[in-house]
């Protein structure tokens, strides 16, 4: 795969930025999903009816975004996604 120094040199600060940016986020995110207020692991954040609506809303705003043009524009808004 990076079989030379430079092209192995040069993955270092993207995978540098892959771990701040993407995968410590990523781990404070399922921290605070299965933790409760006291810190103890739960599954009790995840249930079924909230799973469907977190769901069905991450589902309204994707199809928002991808019947639009642009990036930014293309976000619904609040009053949108009621």
């Amino acid at each position: 795969m990076l079989k030379s120094k430079t092209s192995r040199w040069l993955a270092g600060p993207y995978l540098l930025w892959m771990a701040a940016f993407i995968i410590v986020p990523l781990f404070i995110v399922i921290w605070y999903a299965l933790t409760n207020a006291d810190g103890q692991f739960t599954l009790d954040n995840l249930t079924i009816p909230q799973l469907r609506d977190m769901l069905g809303y991450a589902n309204r705003a994707a199809s928002w975004t991808t019947s639009r043009s642009g990036a930014i524009p293309a976000m619904p808004t609040a009053e949108e996604m009621r």
